[in-house]
C-alpha cells in the first residue's frame, strides 16, 4: 500500500498494488473449477475528495492502466 499525501503529510488516498487469484468452482460434476488471476490497482480515499480519486485515476490511465469492466472481483471471477 502507498499512501498518497499532501503538503503537510495528511493522507489523501491509499494506492493498493494486488496480485489477485480467483477459483470458481465447477457447476457441474466432474467439471475442472476455473482459477483465473491478475494484477489489480485499487484506490481508496482517507481524507481526499473526488477531485483527488480523478486526479489519481487520470496519472493512473496515462501510465497505461485500465479501468476494470466489473465492479468487484467476485465480479470477475464468476
Amino acid at each position: 500500500v502507498h499512501r498518497l499525501l499532501d503538503e503537510q503529510g495528511r493522507v489523501l488516498a491509499e494506492l493498493a498494488d494486488d496480485s489477485v487469484v480467483g477459483t470458481a468452482l465447477a457447476t457441474d460434476p466432474g467439471e475442472p473449477a476455473t482459477v483465473t488471476s491478475w494484477r489489480e490497482l485499487e484506490v481508496e480515499l482517507v481524507n481526499g475528495d473526488e477531485a483527488v480519486l480523478e486526479a489519481v485515476a487520470e496519472r493512473l490511465v496515462a501510465a497505461g492502466a485500465r479501468p476494470s469492466a466489473l465492479p468487484s472481483k467476485l465480479g470477475r471471477v464468476l
